[in-house]
């Protein structure tokens, strides 16, 4: 059994293609074809199976492939260790595309100042579909996402299937944000549910995937294109007086254009909550680095809400 074995199935179960895995992976689809059938012969069991819309993975498949993942985390944990041996080491915080970055802005300062042999930088994962889109990112050592608590259990055990752990840094809601003319301004009560009646909402993800979608769209919500970005989402409910749009209440408390009145965040929504966790993934403490360990001894200093879950 040969690690670039393990690379062909684990890419072949991503994309459900040979040919796409082979793309990945610059090499030519006789190549991971022949890689899968040699590690079935080894294990003496099918891992794939080929249907009419591509390749599946078999349920022996999919147990090989949580250890797949594991091995895999753990080999390229080496690479980077070796990498690192004789030079400074750099942690590399990913961020889904909903994450507020400027909220650990703070903290990467503060650790310059009192670990500046620890080099840090962020940047926003690709974007995916499902549980946390970097965990099978070989980079990935950690990672900030929202979740909401009915996702919880399900992303803790997708986490610890890749060698992870998952802490809640930051209990929130989602809050409604709007252009200041925007009528639910004259409400003289808490609004509700009802308010939000027929109106077009903007979201930062997909819509199909936002947790609250079914009860949005019981009141017939219209939904706009999908916002990548801070600045995008402030200049459609600029353009659009009667347009809400959906964000974590601390993040939209924190931004420019609401500190400064052309945008305004309503109270809750009294008959209708919609929390949200702002949660960081890393790895296993048998899995961290000496420097990683203190990383995240200070991120949990730092954060005094830090709450590992199990």
């Amino acid at each position: 059994m040969q690690i670039e074995q393990l690379r062909c199935f684990q890419k072949v179960a991503e994309f459900g293609s040979m040919n796409k895995a082979a793309k990945e992976l610059y090499c030519t689809q006789p190549t991971v074809s022949n890689a899968i059938k040699a590690l079935e012969k080894e294990l003496g069991n099918a891992l794939v199976e080929r249907t009419p819309t591509g390749i599946t993975v078999t349920s022996f498949g999919k147990i090989v492939l949580q250890d797949t993942n594991l091995i895999l985390g753990y080999v390229s944990r080496w690479s980077e260790i070796s990498k690192n041996q004789d030079h400074d080491e750099k942690i590399t915080l990913m961020l889904t595309g909903s994450s507020p970055a400027y909220a650990f802005v703070d903290f990467i300062m503060h650790m310059k100042k009192i670990h500046p042999e620890i080099s840090i930088s962020m940047e926003y994962s690709k974007p995916g579909i499902g549980h946390i889109s970097f965990a099978s990112d070989e980079r990935f050592r950690f990672g900030i996402t929202y979740r909401v608590p009915a996702h919880m259990r399900e992303t803790l055990r997708f986490a610890k299937t890749h060698g992870m752990n998952i802490a809640i840094v930051e209990k929130d809601d989602f809050a409604i944000c709007c252009n200041k003319g925007n009528s639910l301004n004259e409400l003289t009560r808490d609004p509700v549910l009802e308010d939000l009646r027929g109106r077009e909402v903007l979201l930062y993800q997909n819509t199909k995937l936002f947790p609250y979608l079914d009860r949005l769209n019981s009141i017939n919500c219209k939904f706009g294109p999908q916002m990548w970005w801070e600045e995008t989402m402030m200049l459609a409910l600029a353009t659009n007086t009667e347009a809400v749009a959906l964000r974590p209440r601390s993040t939209v408390a924190r931004n420019a254009y609401v500190a400064q009145g052309q945008i305004t965040v309503l109270p809750p929504i009294v008959d209708f909550a919609m929390p949200v966790y702002l949660c960081i993934v890393y790895p296993t403490y048998d899995r961290l680095t000496s420097q990683e360990a203190l990383f995240l001894e200070e991120f949990k200093r730092y954060f005094p809400n830090f709450e590992p879950q199990e």
